[in-house]
């Protein structure tokens, strides 16, 4: 079953981002103007807004991002994407915790399913076992073919 898993998850191809509805035209301002994470991410990731991320360090308005409020963005990204399509698996949502360093979610089912991101590796958790998928770059090319962000 875990290896059925992991073959799904390479072949899915899909181009995802946070369940915000942003658009390119949200992006018109600069930093100064933008008060969510999310938001500036998408202008810098999907609008190629370079002027949110002026020393080029993929961190956008600094402002109001830093590197583990990105990590956050990318590990929702991912696990949203492994909710849609492995339902069976990640649902439902039990809870979810974040700290500086880890992401988890935890699903209240039969197969004790959890995701966690802990310093950008990405991990899942079936009936009491921990598997190493990979970065959360690995992710974004293996699933999304670079285009989750």
């Amino acid at each position: 079953m875990n290896k059925l898993l992991l073959i799904f998850m390479f072949i899915i191809s899909t181009n995802v981002f946070s369940a915000q509805n942003f658009s390119c035209n949200d992006c018109n301002g600069y930093c100064k103007d933008i008060n969510s994470c999310d938001l500036a991410f998408f202008c810098l990731t999907k609008c190629n807004k370079t002027r949110f991320d002026r020393d080029k360090d993929q961190i956008p308005c600094e402002n109001v991002c830093s590197i583990p409020k990105i990590n956050g963005i990318k590990s929702n990204i991912i696990f949203d994407l492994a909710e849609r399509s492995f339902s069976q698996y990640f649902f439902p949502h039990a809870n979810t915790n974040v700290n500086n360093t880890e992401y988890l979610r935890v699903y209240n089912n039969q197969y004790k399913a959890a995701l966690i991101t802990k310093n950008t590796q990405i991990h899942y958790g079936l009936n009491d076992q921990w598997h190493h998928f990979g970065t959360l770059e690995d992710a974004n090319r293996l699933l999304c073919n670079n285009s989750c962000w």
